[in-house]
């Protein structure tokens, strides 16, 4: 039985940041005692989905990549560091932006 997500590909993987995740830490700690500090540690992902161009013929070939996934390692790292995720996704297919 597969595992559900199993065939999505991860959007980040390679943590080449995890050796310096308390320090990380540490220094977001620090950022957050100041004044008005807000989310000071944010990792942002933006994807826009666009319409191959019809010329494009190898376009059906191409893997889908709609859905994604943050593996255990990344989740950990995120929330060893108090980093908030922030993720925009835009539908540029039908011409109009939207977000969601």
């Amino acid at each position: 039985m597969e595992r559900l997500g199993a065939s999505t590909p991860p959007i980040l993987s390679s943590l080449s940041l995890q050796p310096y995740a308390s320090r990380i830490a540490e220094l977001v700690r620090q950022l957050n005692r100041e004044p008005e500090a807000g989310n000071v540690a944010v990792l942002q992902i933006v994807r826009y989905f666009r319409r191959p161009a019809s010329s494009d013929r190898n376009a059906a070939a191409r893997p889908n990549l709609f859905g994604w996934r943050l593996d255990r390692e990344m989740l950990n790292f995120l929330a060893d560091t108090g980093t908030v995720l922030d993720v925009d996704e835009y539908d540029m297919t039908s011409g109009a932006a939207s977000a969601s």
